[in-house]
């Protein structure tokens, strides 16, 4: 995931990595503390967000990585899948002149 924690400052995003082996209760913590809009998850975890998401207040849209393309196995609204949405994406980017303290990820431990 080198390329979103490189990624997401260009994107004026926030990078919130979350450990899974936290309680469901740490983990809605985190997120709805950072006010989380997307979540990039691997499908390994989506049974987790599955549990989670009813508490998770400011979600809009989630991301999978997965190894098997689009046959995802969930009942989560999926707006992208990883690497199809790479595919889709310009070739070209206008990539913006950041402040050096542009605030690139955020770290709860």
């Amino acid at each position: 995931m080198t390329a979103t924690a490189i990624s997401n400052a260009f994107l004026r995003a926030v990078l919130q990595t979350v450990n899974w082996r936290l309680s469901a209760d740490q983990i809605v913590y985190t997120l709805n503390h950072t006010e989380a809009g997307t979540i990039l998850i691997n499908s390994d975890f989506l049974p987790i967000l599955e549990n989670i998401s009813k508490e998770l207040t400011a979600v809009k849209q989630i991301v999978v990585i997965s190894e098997d393309g689009n046959k995802l196995n969930t009942k989560l609204k999926i707006a992208a899948e990883y690497e199809e949405m790479l595919k889709s994406a310009a070739a070209v980017y206008d990539f913006p002149d950041l402040e050096e303290n542009t605030k690139a990820t955020t770290f709860y431990t």
